[in-house]
């Protein structure tokens, strides 16, 4: 443990770091070090300014710095930071070109932020230190500092920058810099070292990240001039409708209230609340009109768009923006672009194509807005349906990837042993077909659109112990009205059904803040008996998660087990963690459980709670969680571990990834490799753990990102 070498950086440049990533930062030409802390496993921490960056030529006996810090790097000695990819991009990208240092590689970096994530812990150094009980952390008052001192005090006229470098707030920076570095090497002694295996995964993620995305600059450009256009209208149309008691779109609260005046109740102006108002029979037309330009105006976000440019490094690409073990399954997060947040398209593919061809041809503005009015749709739709084409492959390559089939759903059924949707799903037939057969009591084909779509929300709301709420949400975002639904399958119900349908329907109200109609919500719970009815051995699977995970923390140190007969899991409590195992070996990590009696449907019964980031205020607190929610854990844990698999498979065969989205793999090519059939039979190949599971990929080959 003495050869560990700890780091840490400290810097300055006129360009924002949270908006350009940490690739174009550590490029740019203003961007320097303060200082460099640094430190062994035991000792003093030590701290280096640019000064001693160059090396002493002449001396017979180098100083401590380069005789032992840099001599370590360059031997492949193993070097740890919390969030490493900011320390080896600010050293390969900035300190080796201009001062000669040696390559700082990832696989010598040990990454306290990433093992943090891997173990469900807060990735911020702070947040984490105090999650595991540290007594050390991070210098408050120094982090603000950081953040002042990290930008420029000023720029004067003639370009001259000037910083915050009197003595006072430097000696406070380097005071901040040994506390982060003492922090670091704390919280390092309590978490768990990660497995071979997943090592090679975050070294691979480092490859992904560094290696970035190209991005259409002259699409991006044009897309935020008809973004600033469309701007111009939407103020003129809203102000115009509402007699200028509101002159913007985005103005939220006075939006708001003049819809109420206009004797509309509306609860606010998110999605749902704009959705739901829309529908009412006798909307005033006035009041339909301001709705609409602000539906259409939530869509002129120019985020995402203004990241792609300002992130671009010189070579046109854009790095860093895949979070490694964001979630506590294991899965990856987006960061700035979040690639795993583009809208869903609703042009087609030929539409998308012609007009991002259509924008980058040199058309002017308004050209190009009637382009889109004429042969497309809305500007502001097209721009919606266009996002993903502005990542593109760099000149003479082209985009190659493969996207897992179904996987959760194949996952439920694999971990569950529910062996008749495992053969629909070996047989290649419509597994949402399927499913909506028992519900109408007919077998149910690709062409009855209607019904195959109530099978398909089935499938997705219903396989993590889903109800009325879940489903009920999804159909509306798939645009199905559920009382027609009721009207048609009212004839099929049985007394029981409707019972039991009107007593969770009770339940629901005392519940929901908008709840849907009588018929909607009992029509959906009779869907959700007849699914479960079905898929028994699903439902099972919830009772047998919950009841190994809480009789694992009820008795630490005993193993209970959960799964059919393909693959099962395992839960035990150590420490004060309580561990998952899935059928691949990885674990999945919840902190600090424990047991608390609630009122479960009139039953007091011990749920399972512990200490996690929550969804909603992004606090460290105490959730609760169920047999549903585990397995949901469980299936997006092993999809995941068959992401990891393949990426491996495919970066060992030769294929370069640039990205990957959810169960998508995106790597880029030169042009006609003719390579598209071997990823899509790499992404089909199950590991050896995942006998039985019934795999499928399809793939697609372009020059522009798509779905």
């Amino acid at each position: 443990m003495a050869d560990v070498l700890f780091i840490d950086f400290e810097t300055r440049s006129t360009i924002d770091l949270r908006a350009t990533g940490v690739d174009a930062y550590a490029r740019h030409e203003t961007t320097s070090v303060w200082f460099m802390g640094y430190a062994w496993a035991e000792g003093d921490v030590e701290v280096a300014t640019p000064e001693q960056f160059i090396h002493p030529t002449g001396l017979a006996v180098l100083p401590a710095f380069w005789g032992r810090v840099l001599r370590h790097v360059h031997a492949g000695g193993k070097v740890v930071a919390h969030n490493a990819a900011f320390e080896l991009a600010i050293w390969n990208l900035l300190l080796v070109p201009r001062f000669g240092w040696p390559e700082l590689r990832p696989e010598q970096c040990v990454d306290t932020m990433a093992m943090s994530y891997a173990m469900a812990l807060p990735g911020g150094l702070n947040d984490a230190a105090a999650a595991v009980g540290l007594a050390a952390k991070k210098d408050a008052a120094g982090h603000r500092l950081m953040l002042q001192m990290s930008k420029p005090r000023r720029i004067e006229n003639d370009g001259t920058v000037v910083w915050w470098d009197d003595r006072e707030r430097v000696d406070k920076l380097r005071a901040y810099c040994v506390q982060d570095i003492v922090v670091t090497r704390e919280l390092l002694g309590r978490l768990i070292e990660m497995p071979a295996g997943e090592r090679a995964v975050w070294c691979l993620d480092q490859e992904i990240n560094n290696r970035g995305v190209y991005i259409d600059a002259k699409a991006c450009e044009m897309a935020l001039a008809v973004v600033a256009e469309e701007k111009k209208r939407f103020a003129r149309d809203i102000s115009d409708v509402t007699d200028g008691a509101v002159t913007q779109a985005t103005e939220v609260a006075r939006l708001t209230n003049w819809i109420r005046a206009q004797g509309v109740g509306i609860g606010g102006l998110v999605k749902a609340d704009v959705l739901d108002t829309l529908s009412l029979e006798g909307l005033p037309p006035k009041v339909r009109k301001a709705l609409l330009t602000r539906q259409e105006a939530g869509k002129s976000s120019t985020a995402k768009i203004d990241r792609m440019l300002d992130g671009r490094s010189p070579d046109g690409r854009v790095r860093h923006i895949l979070q490694y073990h964001a979630a506590g399954t294991g899965r990856w997060g987006g960061r700035r672009l979040q690639p795993q947040n583009l809208p869903r398209p609703t042009l087609g593919r030929g539409d998308i194509d012609a007009a991002l061809d259509f924008m980058t041809g040199g058309a002017s503005v308004g050209a190009v807005m009637a382009y889109m009015r004429m042969f497309c749709d809305t500007p502001m739709n097209t721009l919606a349906s266009c996002l993903r084409g502005l990542i593109t492959a760099a000149p003479g390559n082209e985009l190659v990837a493969a996207d897992f089939s179904a996987i959760e759903a194949r996952g439920v059924a694999w971990i569950a042993g529910q062996r008749d949707v495992l053969a629909v799903f070996e047989s290649g037939a419509d597994i949402y077909c399927h499913e909506a057969s028992p519900i109408f009591g007919r077998e149910i084909t690709r062409k009855d659109k209607d019904e195959r779509q109530i099978g398909k929300v089935a499938v997705l709301a219903l396989g993590y112990g889903g109800g009325i709420s879940a489903f009920g949400q999804m159909a509306r975002g798939y645009g199905i009205e559920l009382s027609p639904v009721h009207d048609l399958l009212c004839g099929t119900f049985t007394d029981e059904e409707v019972e039991r349908a009107e007593k969770t329907y009770a339940g629901y109200l005392k519940m929901a803040a908008a709840p849907m109609p009588r018929a909607a919500g009992v029509v959906v719970d009779i869907i959700k008996q007849r699914w479960r009815a079905k898929n028994d051995r699903v439902t099972r699977l919830w009772r047998s998660a919950e009841t190994a995970a809480v009789d694992a923390v009820r008795s630490p140190g005993t193993t209970h087990y959960a799964g059919g007969p393909f693959g099962r899991v395992a839960y035990k409590m150590a420490g004060s963690f309580l561990w998952c195992q899935l059928p691949s070996g990885r674990v999945l990590c919840y902190p600090y459980p424990k047991l608390e009696q609630v009122d479960r449907w009139g039953k007091e019964v011990d749920v399972l709670t512990y200490k996690a980031i929550d969804d909603r205020t992004k606090q460290w607190t105490r959730v609760s969680t169920y047999g549903g929610k585990l397995v949901e854990n469980i299936v997006q844990g092993l999809c995941s571990c068959l992401l990891r698999h393949a990426m491996l498979l495919a970066t060992a065969a030769g294929f370069p990834i640039i990205l990957h989205v959810h169960d998508e793999i995106v790597a880029e090519l030169p042009a006609g490799s003719g390579r598209l059939k071997e990823l899509e039979t790499i992404c089909a190949t199950p590991p050896a753990w995942a006998g039985g599971f019934p795999m499928a990929a399809e793939g697609w080959v372009g020059r522009r990102y798509r779905k």
